[in-house]
């Protein structure tokens, strides 16, 4: 059965990319969690408690750095990756789903539509409808997969990590990968933000277009009755370009190399103000 194209399908996958770096990567929900858990923290908690606390949030910042770079090194080197399609997709419609317009939908539609499209379009995502079961069994696939493929797998999951090494296949971090490459971290993250920047006016234009497009679908009725839901083009560009701001200061939260220096208060009131 052919790969699913997950966006920019076409080439040949030469890497297996688990589901647990495609969700670092696709949402902020983990690091918000992490960093949710330590600002309500009871302010009688021990020393030891809030220690693990803001470890946990520094920990999950550092992946989400390591994952940020893998991402611009894979568009570097054009590479195709292929990921469990029957997981990935069902994971980002329960984030992304109509019903559930907040912070986390926000984020996968602009990682799927701007990052994925305007910052590493040379990133190809395909995914396999292959799929086993549980979480063990999927590991155990997705090395049968890589051996049958010829395939290397990135990946934070210890377990799928030995079972790839008793197998014989290469398995490693998204930061080991990375590392390896000539993309060094300081230019993957100036590259990110020189291309986030180049291109947000036109990110800004297309929402505005987009989002005034589906109001302007409900024609004249929505105007007769005077909903506040609906709004102009202008309206929605300027709305555009305010979320596109936060989410710029949350990026630089994340590929921060010292995060203790940078206050993530606003990643948290950008994710609980959606």
């Amino acid at each position: 059965m052919p790969d699913k194209n997950l966006g920019n399908g076409g080439a040949r996958p030469t890497i297996f990319l688990d589901t647990n770096v495609i969700n670092e990567l696709m949402t902020p929900v983990d690091l918000e969690r992490a960093i949710a858990l330590h600002m309500v923290m009871p302010t009688n908690a021990s020393q030891e408690t809030q220690a693990a606390a803001r470890a946990e949030v520094l920990r999950r910042q550092a992946n989400a750095r390591g994952s940020l770079w893998l991402l611009m090194v894979l568009d570097s080197q054009m590479r195709a990756t292929l990921s469990l399609a029957e997981e990935v997709i069902p994971w980002a419609e329960r984030h992304a789903s109509a019903s559930n317009l907040n912070w986390a939908a926000a984020w996968i539609d602009f990682m799927a539509h701007y990052v994925c499209e305007e910052i590493c379009p040379h990133w190809r995502r395909c995914g396999t409808s292959a799929r086993r079961g549980g979480s063990s069994a999927n590991d155990s696939l997705i090395v049968d997969i890589c051996r049958a493929r010829s395939l290397m797998v990135i990946t934070r999951d210890q377990g799928l990590m030995r079972k790839a090494g008793i197998s014989g296949v290469l398995a490693q971090t998204p930061e080991s990968y990375a590392s390896a490459s000539d993309l060094t971290l300081d230019a993957a993250r100036s590259q990110f933000f020189h291309r986030y920047d180049a291109n947000v006016g036109k990110w800004t234009n297309r929402s505005g277009i987009r989002l005034s497009g589906v109001d302007d679908a409900l024609g004249d009725a929505a105007r007769k009755l005077d909903l506040p839901s609906y709004r102009s083009v202008q309206e929605v560009q300027k709305s555009a370009h305010t979320m596109l701001e936060g989410i710029r200061q949350n990026f630089e939260f994340m590929w921060a190399d010292d995060a203790t220096r940078i206050p993530y208060r606003t990643f948290f009131k950008s994710y609980v103000g959606m």
